[in-house]
């Protein structure tokens, strides 16, 4: 009867050991991460090294910001929104993608500006504004922009 018992008890130790160890497998962290997240040499040397940035200053414009924008000339009348940014091979922008004409978007057209003449601003409660030295008229007759496609 003991050895019956110690049996069964030496058992259940046996059992909840064994789980015990394979969930340990199982969270363990690897002391060296993946072949497929480690960095080559060659990257790890060409990475920049402090140069992150921590804030936006306020003469920076965020994307998302940008995009959907009412554009205004200086008369302030409102000539098109944003529809787009194109980003140049250096990672500046170099347009403004503006939808001019049309009415709630049918038989818009899009027209690229040189972002560099847009100008930039932010409204008294920061809310950024965006004005080009052009017309309505100017852009509507201006030739229209096609995105890249592959084919």
């Amino acid at each position: 009867m003991k050895s019956t018992l110690i049996a069964g008890v030496s058992a259940v130790a046996l059992t909840v050991a064994g789980l015990t160890a394979s969930n340990a497998q199982e969270t363990a962290v690897p002391s060296t991460p993946p072949a497929s997240t480690t960095m080559s040499k060659e990257t790890q040397a060409t990475m920049p090294v402090g140069n992150y940035a921590t804030a936006q200053s306020p003469s920076e414009w965020r994307s998302s910001k940008v995009v959907g924008l009412n554009v205004y000339n200086s008369k302030n009348e409102k000539i098109g929104d944003v529809n787009d940014l194109i980003i140049d091979a250096n990672g500046g922008v170099s347009h403004a993608v503006v939808g001019v004409g049309g009415f709630l978007g049918i038989g818009e057209k899009n027209v690229a500006i040189p972002f560099a003449s847009m100008k930039m601003a932010r409204d008294k409660d920061g809310k950024a504004t965006a004005m080009v030295d052009t017309t309505k008229e100017a852009l509507t007759s201006a030739p229209a922009f096609k995105f890249y496609t592959s084919s």
